[in-house]
């Protein structure tokens, strides 16, 4: 079974380390949180993004290599960005 490093990044202003932990895990754990995004690295250093509220399969908003969204408004990547479609590495996340 493969291993993945899972992250979920949130800004929180606390007094305190742990104040700040603590607020980051009650959003976390809120209902109906959107905080249901997270990037993911496999094990062979391939990034992505995962958002659990959006159906699986495509997301023509992001590419699906890097993860990167479309700079566009109102236009969508299809699978892959510029970028990926034209690398063999995928490009740094921005």
């Amino acid at each position: 079974m493969p291993q993945f490093k899972i992250e979920w990044t949130i800004d929180i202003d606390a007094d305190t380390p742990r104040e700040a932990a603590e607020k980051a895990l009650e959003i976390q754990r809120r209902v109906g949180s959107s905080a249901v995004v997270f990037n993911l690295t496999d094990e062979n250093g391939e990034q992505g993004r995962i958002d659990l509220d959006e159906d699986e399969g495509e997301d023509p908003e992001h590419c699906s290599r890097c993860g990167n969204f479309c700079p566009q408004n109102g236009e969508s990547y299809g699978e892959l960005c510029p970028s990926c479609a034209d690398a063999t590495e995928p490009p740094e996340r921005v």
